[in-house]
């Protein structure tokens, strides 16, 4: 109850809507900070006042179907995982949000997780919550991005994720990217009904770089 009353008085002053780009009436920024700049879209570090635009997405039954998402997510839930990620190890969990240069939203996530300094390896996640904006390669640009900074800054040897079998915009944009698949967990989800399959994939280092350019 206090995290919405404070995020009330947030919108309030600062005349700020979640999920959008804004300034403080007295001069205060509330522009998202950038952490990796891009050509259509940035990825920004997370903010809690985001959250009520994170469960309207989670929420969302389409989207849903593509995460490991099943159950309501509230206001309070999202506020707890977030603050658990925001309090993460940024050596071993990185999440950011992904943000539209243009018109200045919030559109969706992405991370690195499980990131091993000894293997060098980590999983990537990722969901573009603005519909409207399915299939239009925010995403991938978003993806290529962060595999980048994986393989310069963070020394990583290979990213990898998985997605459920029915995402086929989502695997299309990540075999576009590099990623190749490994391997299958079969009839490892049911949704809406149906049993779904978990495909794994991967790119090493060396691809990405023949595919992007060093």
């Amino acid at each position: 109850m206090l995290d919405l009353v404070f995020l009330r008085i947030t919108m309030f002053f600062t005349g700020t809507t979640p999920g959008k780009r804004s300034v403080h009436m007295m001069g205060i920024s509330t522009e998202p900070v950038v952490f990796i700049e891009g050509l259509n879209v940035d990825l920004c570090v997370v903010r809690r006042m985001d959250a009520p635009r994170y469960i309207q997405w989670l929420n969302d039954a389409e989207t849903a179907s593509f995460l490991n998402a099943h159950l309501p997510v509230t206001i309070e839930k999202e506020l707890e995982f977030m603050d658990g990620m925001l309090k993460a190890d940024p050596t071993k969990d990185i999440m950011l949000g992904i943000w539209h240069r243009e018109n200045g939203e919030l559109i969706g996530n992405i991370g690195l997780h499980n990131i091993h300094p000894r293997d060098h390896h980590g999983m990537m996640g990722i969901f573009i919550g603005n519909k409207d904006l399915w299939g239009m390669g925010y995403g991938r640009e978003a993806m290529i991005m962060l595999l980048r900074y994986a393989f310069e800054t963070l020394n990583l040897h290979k990213v990898w994720l998985s997605h459920w079998d029915h995402n086929e915009r989502g695997h299309r944009a990540y075999v576009a990217v590099g990623y190749k698949e490994i391997g299958r967990f079969r009839s490892h989800r049911f949704v809406a009904g149906q049993w779904r399959d978990e495909v794994l994939m991967d790119i090493l280092r060396e691809e990405f770089f023949a595919i992007h350019g060093e």
